[in-house]
């Protein structure tokens, strides 16, 4: 059975690490490969491990529940996740799915970061690595914006791999409901040194703020 690529893309090419999708119009490219949740933790600055520990630390009598967004065909960092800390319940969404995937223990759904089909409020955290990136409309950039911070409870975060325009999504979205900040990520892969300064991630805290994700410092490591 095959993948299903939604209406309006195509697969534009194949190449070594994953098909290359493309949007008809070619305002958006992606490359539908799959991650380690260890690389993308180490991208992100070892943020998402940081404030996975702290929220199961908070919240130790309930599940919690995190979003991938971007999460690959295969759901491999998803399914990770489950597998190291078992009291996460992990949610996805990317554009193109595996059918014939058994989830596991990780919700899949085939959904457009615009279009998230989750209820609002219904997450503690979210995280995406190599999604924005790959789109070039700056509206889809705030509409996606807008819906990560309608899904996230109040009082939790998003950790993102782009550095996004943060004073123009502050004209476009109401100061008061979220926090924008800079953080910073690694550049290089894990395990080599690289010269030069670390890559920029955005953090997304809804109101009310909780401060003590603010005090989570990100492990900038291979960098000279």
């Amino acid at each position: 059975m095959p993948e299903r690529i939604p209406e309006g893309y195509h697969i534009l090419s194949q190449t070594a690490w994953g098909d290359f999708l493309s949007k008809d119009d070619k305002t958006e490219h992606f490359l539908l490969t799959d991650r380690h949740f260890k690389n993308i933790n180490h991208y992100l600055g070892y943020l998402p491990s940081q404030i996975i520990e702290y929220l199961l630390k908070k919240f130790p009598e309930r599940e919690v529940r995190i979003l991938d967004l971007g999460a690959g065909k295969e759901v491999l960092a998803a399914r990770e996740l489950i597998e190291k800390y078992p009291r996460l319940r992990v949610y996805t969404a990317d554009l193109v799915v595996n059918p014939k995937l058994t989830s596991n223990g990780v919700d899949v759904t085939q959904s457009d970061g615009s279009r998230l089909v989750f209820a609002d409020n219904v997450f503690d955290f979210v995280y995406s690595y190599e999604a924005l990136r790959n789109i070039r409309d700056e509206e889809k950039h705030v509409t996606i914006v807008r819906e990560l911070i309608r899904v996230l409870k109040p009082g939790n975060a998003a950790i993102l791999d782009e550095t996004l325009p943060i004073d123009k999504l502050k004209e476009r979205i109401d100061d008061a409901t979220a926090l924008f900040l800079y953080r910073r990520g690694n550049i290089n892969e894990p395990g080599t040194i690289v010269l030069g300064s670390p890559t920029c991630t955005t953090m997304i805290l809804k109101d009310p703020i909780d401060h003590d994700l603010l005090t989570i410092k990100e492990r900038i490591v291979g960098h000279m």
